[in-house]
């Protein structure tokens, strides 16, 4: 009988090796195949090109414009403090492929693949700003958001009217706002910045102040910018004893004058009338934190853009206009993401309100 128990005893664990020695080496493969994938994954990451900046205005989720299908060009925060442009569409004269028509000193629109005012869609952190009143051709709405504000600028060349929409024949033009910064501890963290500017060319004295704070998950920024201008006035060309123009301090004969009547550089060429005008900017930015995933983002704009004249036509109709042009814009957005899945809902609400004012004059 102890013979028999003996036989049973071996028969059981010859048996139940092969099982567990089945059961380790699955283990042991299950492993290697958790970390070969882990391998395969790293690499991939090392031999992906870095990115640099991520838009949004191609597809309307974050992509890397240097891979995207579509022709985008990205200005950032440093760009636009590089240019020191007077306004935002002075911001766009150096982007390749984008065209800057400026029908008065106030105005400024940008020219895409042949679409022009209307044609061309501006939005305001991913909220459209064009509505059916845009006035067609150049105009000055881009003006209506002031650059100090801007942190980015993502230009789409070429039509984006299957995402976005009416009014992008030409291409999009999305501006991102300045994020105030986020902080989750319990004590304030605040912040200021103060700049001023001013131009001899056209008399400019422009000003931006902004405020921000942040506490435990919520961040407001609040700014307030103002610029006066005046009429614009042209570089004066400095003439030698031998009356040759002086061009930056290199002797370039533009024009001779001669006694019979030849074109002639005036060198007391006077200002452009009618040109100068004033803006006033106001701006509030708030996010809160509501729950890990879960973010509430609000944003408030007042512009106001008094007296911008034009002139073009006073030559030929002797009548010139004044715009003055009066905005608020506003929206709610909750953002949140569900593993791969991204969820914004946003509502928004705007203002406009635009006068003209015609002056007409004497043929005498």
């Amino acid at each position: 009988m102890y013979e028999n128990a003996l036989r049973y005893l071996m028969l059981s664990l010859i048996l139940c090796y092969p099982t567990a020695s089945f059961a380790k080496a699955a283990k042991e493969s299950k492993a290697t195949k958790k970390e070969t994938r882990a391998k395969k994954r790293a690499k991939k990451r090392k031999n992906k090109p870095p990115v640099f900046q991520s838009v949004t205005v191609g597809q309307r989720a974050p992509e890397d414009p240097f891979r995207s299908a579509r022709s985008i060009s990205v200005l950032d925060r440093k760009t636009i403090e590089e240019r020191r442009p007077r306004t935002t569409p002075e911001a766009l004269q150096e982007t390749p492929g984008v065209f800057l028509q400026k029908t008065n000193h106030g105005g400024g629109a940008p020219i895409i693949r042949g679409g022009v005012g209307p044609q061309v869609l501006i939005l305001i952190d991913g909220v459209r700003l064009n509505s059916s009143t845009f006035r067609s051709g150049p105009n000055q709405y881009l003006n209506l958001l002031d650059p100090w504000s801007i942190g980015a600028l993502e230009v789409l060349k070429g039509p984006g009217s299957l995402m976005y929409g009416s009014y992008a024949f030409g291409g999009v033009l999305n501006i991102r706002t300045q994020n105030p910064e986020m902080s989750y501890s319990k004590e304030w963290k605040v912040g200021a910045r103060l700049v001023g500017k001013y131009a001899s060319s056209d008399q400019e004295r422009s000003g931006y102040l902004a405020l921000t704070g942040s506490v435990m998950g919520v961040a407001i920024q609040a700014n307030v910018a103002y610029g006066s201008f005046g009429d614009l006035r042209p570089g004066q060309p400095t003439f030698d004893s031998t009356n040759k123009i002086l061009l930056r301090g290199k002797e370039n004969v533009l024009y001779q004058p001669t006694t019979y009547g030849d074109l002639v550089i005036d060198p007391a060429t006077g200002g452009q009338a009618f040109s100068g005008y004033e803006n006033l900017y106001v701006g509030v930015k708030a996010k809160w934190r509501i729950a890990p995933g879960w973010k509430l983002e609000a944003l408030y704009r007042h512009t106001q853009l008094l007296n911008q004249g034009r002139s073009d036509q006073f030559a030929a109709k002797r009548s010139m206009r004044y715009y003055d042009n009066w905005m608020h814009f506003g929206y709610l957005r909750l953002k949140t993401k569900f593993s791969k899945t991204r969820l914004r809902v946003t509502l928004s609400a705007q203002e406009q309100r635009e006068k003209v004012y015609r002056r007409r004059f004497d043929a005498g």
